[in-house]
């Protein structure tokens, strides 16, 4: 069984219907289209950065009200983790790498091997043995 063949599209049907795009028509409208979508992804970038600068400017004011340290660090922490939620949703990628380095970076417990920040960097000679008593 065969399908129907459709009927010739009506004078109104072809109104409706977009014209083919044919050389310098089709390249217009990629153009147009690519110039769109770099404005779209510049503006979403520009919102996330007003964002985050308010959200540090914040941070600058909450700190000097609290005065407590304590206090202070997990409230940063949830900041940044909103910050990634809404870089995500922004489609802002490097501020989710960032922000996900820095976080990854506060987690991270020094280890006994890494030298400790803020001392000489001259090389450490050790003790030598203390000999044993002798008997006598």
């Amino acid at each position: 069984m065969q399908p129907k063949p459709r009927p010739p599209l009506t004078a109104d049907e072809q109104v409706l219907l977009p014209p083919a795009p044919d050389g310098r028509l089709g390249e217009n409208i990629a153009k147009l289209e690519s110039d769109l979508a770099r404005e779209r992804e510049e503006r979403q970038e520009e919102r996330f950065l007003w964002i985050a600068g308010a959200s540090i400017l914040l941070d600058y004011i909450g700190y000097g009200l609290i005065k407590d340290f304590a206090a202070f660090v997990p409230m940063v922490l949830l900041q940044l983790i909103l910050l990634v939620v809404l870089a995500k949703r922004l489609g802002v990628d490097w501020a989710v790498q960032a922000i996900g380095w820095l976080m990854f970076q506060m987690r991270q417990k020094p280890s006994p091997e890494q030298k400790p920040r803020g001392k000489s960097s001259a090389p450490q000679v050790p003790e030598p043995p203390v000999p044993p008593d002798l008997p006598g």
